[in-house]
């Protein structure tokens, strides 16, 4: 049969020019030859059909918390002159007041990212955050604002970030080498990123927390250096350089890094043995009826364990006389040590020729001493005043926020479970399924109020 391929294509070299000329693999050249023999005349090719395209599209995806930030921001004015969240409103906006180079479906695909999802009304896509996001924003809002309005108990903001040993600065002076006919000058980076420093720090609008800097060689490889810190290396810093130095009743604001939230105890699940159900219920002194099932004796943990849910390190806090407050998921831009981080690794950045960690270290430090008391506190007021109100104020029009009648096909959701092709453009076009939402969770977004007019629909 390879033979016979060979005769009709001329030989070897007409098959390898076939190959080369249409970007066929030789195995399907040699197919289709042999089904073009077999096919009865006046007959279409089955095999030579143009594949659908399957590879990876171009997303653009790669926007860094700042302009995350500044986009959040952007939804939230949205959302103050009383306007549903559309990518025809959006996008022309954040393209023009922030860096965002990308299409309509890698802004779908960014928000949802962000923890934002959708939904039909109209004919056109609402994008909305998950009720549990905005749930999380507004008892860390409110908890801000009242201790503003009357406690005044110092807040402490810690968190952790990196830095590559490669770290430096992209663009230098150089000047025209006429010997080479190339340029000379300049100091030129090693290729990759190099080894990685995590730093751990803490502040209040006073200063950063005494004592509490810590900087050190990370130990593994991966792209996310959240990996390189543990519970165990998080606790003895939080105990040991944190804690004997913070004022007496502060509020200490993190995120929800996995190593900031271990339980203090394990919580059931609906994995664990019945015995074990039993015998959590016993010793939280909960009844439930005797020769309940396993999956009876879950319905009642599930209605109890969330009065349970206690993290090792907040109860440490506790044990001391403070506070810990958790940030809203995805909201860096509420954490004024964000931008303290962008000082100091901008100053090493700058500072860094070397390229080593060794000499990394003491820029870093430097660096973090640039940061000076009075910067802390404009950063502290620039978050207050230009971020939590904001979200304030925008969260609180968006209470009262109810969306049209709509229909919702049974079984269609914009979760997590799509597939990635369903993110293409193509998903944009109006015929596509919206999200199925719970009675109890659209009560808790929308609200119940009617909106007399709504913009930008």
């Amino acid at each position: 049969m390879r033979e016979e391929a060979k005769s009709k294509t001329g030989g070897g070299t007409a098959l390898q020019k076939t190959v080369k000329i249409t970007g066929f693999s030789k195995n399907s050249v040699m197919k289709i030859v042999m089904e073009g023999k077999e096919l009865p005349e006046g007959s279409e090719f089955e095999t030579l059909v143009l594949p659908r395209y399957t590879g990876d599209r171009q997303v653009v995806l790669n926007v860094d918390s700042f302009d995350r930030a500044a986009i959040r921001r952007k939804i939230c004015l949205i959302k103050s002159r009383k306007q549903y969240i559309i990518l025809g409103n959006l996008l022309p906006e954040i393209k023009a007041d922030c860096n965002f180079k990308g299409s309509r479906s890698s802004l779908h695909r960014l928000l949802r990212s962000m923890n934002y999802r959708f939904r039909k009304v109209v004919n056109k896509r609402i994008y909305y955050e998950q009720p549990h996001i905005i749930k999380q924003r507004k008892e860390y809002l409110i908890r801000m604002h009242n201790n503003r309005s009357g406690e005044n108990r110092p807040v402490i903001y810690l968190d952790e970030t990196w830095m590559n040993a490669h770290d430096g600065k992209d663009k230098q002076w150089v000047q025209p080498d006429t010997l080479t006919g190339g340029t000379s000058g300049g100091v030129t980076k090693p290729y990759g990123k190099g080894k990685r420093l995590i730093i751990l720090h803490a502040g209040s609008e006073n200063d950063w927390v005494p004592n509490a800097e810590l900087v050190f060689q990370s130990g593994g490889t991966s792209d996310d250096y959240h990996k390189d810190m543990n519970h165990q290396e998080f606790k003895r810093w939080f105990k040991d350089q944190l804690l004997p130095n913070i004022p007496v009743n502060s509020i200490i604001a993190m995120d929800n890094a996995s190593y900031h939230s271990r339980r203090f105890e394990p919580l059931p699940t609906s994995s664990w043995r019945k015995g074990d159900m039993i015998s959590w219920l016993v010793n939280k002194s909960i009844p439930f009826p005797a020769g309940s099932n396993k999956k009876a004796l879950y319905t009642i943990i599930k209605q109890h364990k969330s009065k349970y849910l206690q993290y090792a390190i907040d109860e440490m806090a506790k044990s001391a006389g403070h506070e810990v407050v958790r940030l809203p998921v995805g909201h860096c831009e509420l954490n004024p040590i964000e931008m303290a981080w962008s000082q100091v690794k901008g100053y090493a950045k700058k500072h860094n020729t070397q390229f080593t960690l060794e000499a990394l270290e003491p820029l870093v430090k430097d660096g973090i001493a640039q940061v000076t008391p009075e910067r802390w506190h404009s950063l502290v007021q620039h978050v207050r005043e230009k971020v939590e109100d904001r979200y304030y104020e925008a969260d609180r029009l968006s209470y009262v926020v109810t969306v049209p009648d709509f229909s919702i096909r049974v079984g269609d959701s914009s979760t997590e479970s799509e597939s990635e092709s369903d993110d293409s453009e193509n998903e944009l076009n109006d015929s596509e399924s919206e999200t199925d939402i719970s009675d109890e969770e659209d009560e808790e977004l929308w609200g119940n109020s009617p909106l007399a007019s709504v913009e930008g629909l």
